[in-house]
């Protein structure tokens, strides 16, 4: 199951920007949880901004016997920009503008894995 919480968030008619959005990782983190204690597979597309939240993730879903991949992505912030002005314009559950200043302040939080930290992590497997 793949877990996104925008998507939630924007079918349930509520701003990207609500102060819910808490509440929704909270929900999806533990639902999650309950797929990987019934041996299901699980991405989830939100908490991997800082390292601590990915190693919460990773401890958590070791301690359960999962395995845990991370896919990462190093992409320009020229690139990331511009993906989130076609998003803006596309519609749908993407019609939320980002505007340039909001991404670039998102992306000041952000904590590129390292590539000791990427180790830590099962190497990605294929697609079936």
């Amino acid at each position: 199951m793949r877990l996104a919480p925008d998507e939630w968030i924007a079918t349930l008619g509520l701003d990207l920007r609500t102060p819910l959005r808490e509440n929704v990782d909270v929900l999806q983190w533990a639902v999650a949880r309950e797929i990987v204690v019934c041996g299901g597979t699980v991405i989830i597309e939100s908490g991997h901004w800082m390292k601590s939240e990915r190693d919460e993730k990773r401890l958590w879903a070791r301690d359960a016997g999962a395995r845990v991949e991370l896919r990462y992505l190093d992409v320009p912030t020229e690139v990331l920009l511009d993906r989130a002005r076609q998003r803006s314009i596309a519609g749908g559950w993407a019609k939320y503008p980002l505007s340039d200043d909001e991404l670039l302040g998102w992306l000041s939080y952000f904590e590129p894995p390292s590539h000791e930290e990427l180790c830590l992590f099962d190497r990605p497997e294929p697609p079936a």
